[in-house]
């Protein structure tokens, strides 16, 4: 399993985390909780990054160089995804058993380290194929984008040998109901963004920051959000292409129904526009609330992913129940239940702050502790959760922000290994303080009246 170990990393004081199928981070807002979800975003893009980065540039390289190139790369990437920081220790653990360090000093000496000279054996298995790829491209006029992809397959496949990705990896950032819309304005939004990424790249290798003190800021979720803007235009082709298909498929069909419920109409889109169907009224998504915005692609990536079962795919859902009711935020846990059931080859992390997506997910994994002992196709249990929407604890990872003295976080692992289930008192403390504040002002009000009435 993936593990990620942090310290001293903006916000967090220590976290030691495990990346399981579905993982989840809880706690109040600036905690540190994004931070983690982006670490491991990069951590597990890395390889893929690299890739792409290596496959654009037509140079003629040498062992050695591939092996700068690829650590120039990796501190790029990382500079700009998280700026300058202090004193700080990271190390991630692949599931082949490889691991990557970044630490830095209190002059900001910015270093980069791999166990087992990962980084010298993946360039000299490197070499060659871009050595042949680039020969090919000055030699073949009749080099095209399908030869192109043949050698991009002999990299990604000595990529992901020593630093394992899905090739599908998505990041949904918090904030994200104007970047659903993807419509003009949008698109140019993510092309500028994508454009000042490329170019801090290509500066940083011309030489002109010395040091890392001297590299340039730049927005940290730049990529993220060019990324994420590219996949909302994915989507909306791939559901004008199958807005009129009748799917058959038991576990799609459940996930459809409550994105019905949760859009409170049915999805459509013509040649001009999209929108939502509410009651017979067409309302364009522009037009549509901030919560129906928020989560309309974050819907339709779940059923792609659902409809796509055999693709093997890493997505970070941040804030997915933002301006949703209680009652949607059930529906769309259950959602993402059916999906991680639906396909195996699915990794979600998800950020929140609310307790009702963790309240609803002990029930989804009490259900399957039940079916255990009473089988899958129990009436009385099928009647209370259905069977694809019943998660085993062992997939599952919880952790809660905890605020330390010194005014950091510490994450801990909130699931009950006894119960196998979340910690019922992380999710109930704060409606548990209201609660008792609440019976001590009718307590307070009752000996008002008392006094008044004597």
């Amino acid at each position: 399993m993936e593990k990620l170990i942090v310290k001293n990393f903006k916000a967090i004081e220590y976290a030691e985390i495990e990346v399981n199928d579905l993982t989840f981070f809880i706690g109040q807002q600036a905690s540190g909780k994004s931070t983690l979800a982006k670490l491991v975003y990069f951590f597990k893009t890395l390889g893929q990054f690299i890739g792409n980065e290596l496959l654009s540039q037509e140079n003629s390289y040498q062992t050695t160089q591939i092996e700068k190139k690829i650590q120039h790369i990796t501190s790029v990437f990382f500079l700009t995804m998280f700026g300058h920081n202090e004193n700080f220790h990271i190390d991630f653990s692949y599931s082949n058993g490889n691991s990557i360090k970044f630490f830095s000093d209190e002059e900001l000496a910015f270093t980069f380290e791999d166990d087992d000279n990962i980084l010298s054996k993946l360039s000299i298995e490197l070499i060659q194929p871009i050595q042949e790829l680039n020969a090919l491209r000055e030699t073949n006029t009749s080099f095209n984008d399908r030869t192109f992809k043949l050698w991009e397959n002999k990299v990604d496949d000595i990529l992901d040998k020593y630093l394992p990705y899905k090739k599908d990896n998505i990041y949904f950032p918090a904030g994200r109901s104007f970047l659903s819309l993807a419509d003009k304005n949008v698109i140019e939004i993510g092309k500028g963004y994508k454009e000042e990424f490329e170019n801090y790249i290509r500066q940083s290798e011309t030489g002109a920051f010395d040091t890392p003190l001297l590299y340039p800021t730049i927005n940290e979720n730049a990529l993220i959000i060019s990324s994420y803007i590219n996949h909302c235009l994915h989507l909306k082709k791939i559901f004008k292409t199958i807005s009129n298909i009748v799917f058959q498929d038991k576990n799609l069909i459940e996930s459809m129904v409550k994105q019905q419920e949760i859009l409170r109409g049915d999805y459509f889109q013509n040649d001009s526009n999209e929108g939502i169907n509410i009651e017979k009224n067409k309302i364009l998504l522009q037009n549509t609330s901030s919560g129906q915005q928020e989560v309309i692609r974050l819907l339709q990536d779940i059923n792609n992913l659902i409809i796509s079962y055999k693709i093997a795919a890493f997505r970070i859902y941040e804030e997915p129940e933002a301006h949703l009711f209680p009652a949607s935020q059930k529906a769309l846990m259950e959602m993402i239940v059916i999906l991680l059931n639906s396909n195996p080859n699915v990794q979600l992390l998800i950020s929140t702050h609310t307790p009702y997506l963790l309240a609803v997910l002990n029930v989804l994994m009490e259900a399957k502790e039940l079916e255990k002992q009473l089988g899958e196709n129990d009436l009385t249990l099928n009647s209370l959760v259905l069977k694809e929407e019943r998660l085993d604890v062992s997939r599952v990872r919880v952790y809660s922000a905890k605020q330390t003295e010194s005014g950091r976080f510490i994450f801990e692992n909130i699931v009950n290994q006894d119960t196998q289930s979340i910690d019922a008192e992380i999710i109930d403390k704060v409606s548990e303080e209201i609660g008792m504040t609440y019976n001590q002002l009718l307590d307070l009000r009752s000996n008002l009246s008392n006094s008044v009435s004597e």
